[in-house]
């Protein structure tokens, strides 16, 4: 991952299309914490910070 996002658990959305929900996402004021990555077998996934400093993540499934 491009940047450590600890050891903490996280929440993570499963989303029919990453690129549409990430910008949503950030119009609503959210920062994006890591880039978009592809999981081989797994998908598409990055993790945001919401205006209340909460961390989740995003994943788009895409099973090969």
């Amino acid at each position: 991952m491009p940047k450590d996002m600890g050891e903490m658990v996280r929440d993570t959305i499963g989303v029919k299309s990453y690129d549409e929900f990430a910008k949503k996402i950030e119009m609503e004021g959210d920062k994006m914490l890591t880039e978009k990555m592809t999981i081989p077998n797994m998908g598409i996934m990055g993790s945001f910070k919401d205006t209340e400093e909460n961390i989740f993540a995003i994943m788009e499934p895409k099973m090969d």
